[in-house]
């Protein structure tokens, strides 16, 4: 089956900086003490591999295939794991672009390019991942305005 892209807009009222930080550049320490419910422990090795063990045992891997710290840009591709949705997916890659808003915070522009090995369940999953990563995104949203000495 062909590769799909998808593209979504998420907004925060978090400027771009530290929302890039935060999300991509400190995301080992982060996103466990953010999401402990979620995340129990991100692992990274030298060559770009991300081993992400999950609080509820489950595991993926991300490669990390690029880092724009001056544009904020990350490009990421999720390799194995239960993100692809069960073996439906032989992968998906990701670009997220943090760009500034007009309230102070910044859009997140991510583009995603689905990957299935096959059609079965495939949208189902693709709308389970968008839905997943959007409830990340808020959760982690709050939690970086309540705690704003996070990822200064």
């Amino acid at each position: 089956m062909a590769t799909e892209t998808f593209t979504h807009e998420f907004h925060t009222s978090i400027a771009p900086e530290k929302a890039f930080k935060c999300f991509v550049v400190d995301v080992e320490k982060t996103l466990p003490k953010m999401i402990p419910s979620s995340v129990n422990n991100i692992e990274s090795d030298p060559n770009g591999i991300m081993k992400i063990t999950l609080a509820n045992g489950g595991k993926f891997k991300v490669k990390i295939d690029a880092i724009d710290t001056q544009n904020k840009i990350c490009k990421f591709t999720i390799t194995e794991g239960e993100y692809l949705g069960n073996k439906v997916m032989e992968s998906v890659t990701v670009e997220e672009k943090y760009e500034p808003s007009t309230n102070g915070g910044c859009v997140i522009k991510m583009k995603s390019n689905y990957n299935p090995k096959a059609a079965d369940n495939y949208s189902n999953t693709k709308g389970e991942m968008l839905a997943h990563a959007t409830s990340i995104l808020k959760t982690v949203e709050a939690f970086v305005l309540a705690n704003p000495a996070i990822c200064a």
